[in-house]
């Protein structure tokens, strides 16, 4: 070592002087060197540091992914037995539908016969309408079961005389007039009735007044006294029928305040007129009825006036 060598370099004769400064000089060399020696065990530790944080990093990564795959995994099948679950509940309501159809056709059947046979009507009526609701609350069924459409917006507003979609029917109907209110005054066939905005979806490409801008809007008074036919014509129709469609008619000429109507049954066996007149006593709207005098078509109408 350091000692050993001086004690020889001694016995040597080499001078003090000289063996003190080389002294010194190894002293400075240690230290420089342990100086070295901690500055590298610094850096390995430094470097360790690092590696394990690294590993850390690694293996959180590696679990973030196993999470992720896991949860895409997780919303495929969740996807699936949706979808699953979806066509097995269409398929439901589909078969639900036919039945209800096929019963309704059966029953409507049954109300002819009996009615060709001069059975009261009174009970027919009333289980027409029960029918009907059925039919409705399985057409609803139906209709909240399928995907809706998706459509591109229209490029204006809906302007009179326009052609547009009743979105809950599936029909088309033709703008008589826009209201006050901002719902609009449809005609669909043969019935009026109100719509909100989002219940119509506007047919650009079928409405008449594409390039010409359109016709100006009437008021709401304007509608009940123009667009709001005073009478309506059941002739031609068979009981059932007819009922249904008077129903719908009331209950729109109501709401346009019209005071009286006059419903045209024409005079035949009178079957028709005697099931007109049972549904007027049942509708909780009327507060009298009568047949036509001379020059209002006699028997052949019934007048009605709203309470």
């Amino acid at each position: 070592g350091k000692s050993n060598a001086f004690a020889i370099s001694r016995k040597l004769g080499l001078s003090e002087e000289i063996l003190k400064e080389a002294d010194d000089l190894v002293d400075k060399s240690d230290k420089d060197f342990e100086d070295v020696l901690s500055q590298l065990e610094q850096q390995r530790q430094q470097m360790e540091l690092a590696r394990q944080e690294a590993e850390r990093l690694k293996q959180e990564t590696a679990k973030i992914k196993q999470q992720n795959e896991e949860y895409q995994e997780q919303l495929r099948k969740e996807k699936e037995k949706a979808v699953e679950s979806t066509r097995r509940e269409a398929q439901h309501i589909i078969d639900e539908a036919r039945a209800a159809a096929n019963i309704a056709s059966e029953e409507l059947k049954a109300m002819r016969k009996q009615l060709a046979d001069g059975t009261d009507v009174s009970g027919i009526n009333q289980r027409q309408a029960e029918l009907r609701r059925n039919l409705n609350e399985v057409e609803d069924k139906l209709r909240a079961s399928q995907p809706k459409k998706e459509r591109p917006k229209p490029t204006r507003g809906i302007l009179v005389g326009d052609t547009v979609e009743l979105l809950k029917l599936g029909t088309k109907a033709s703008v008589l007039a826009i209201n006050k209110d901002g719902t609009y005054q449809l005609q669909a066939g043969i019935l009026k009735l109100t719509a909100k905005p989002d219940e119509i979806y506007l047919l650009e490409n079928e409405n008449p007044y594409k390039a010409k801008g359109g016709h100006p809007a009437h008021s709401g008074r304007e509608m009940k006294m123009t667009a709001m036919p005073t009478e309506i014509d059941l002739r031609g129709m068979d009981t059932v029928e007819a009922i249904c469609v008077l129903e719908r008619y009331l209950d729109e000429a109501m709401r346009a305040n019209l005071s009286t109507v006059r419903i045209i049954h024409g005079k035949g066996t009178g079957a028709l007129r005697a099931a007109v007149q049972q549904a007027l006593k049942k509708n909780k709207f009327i507060k009298s009825f009568r047949l036509g005098v001379y020059g209002e078509g006699e028997d052949g109408v019934t007048i009605a006036e709203f309470r």
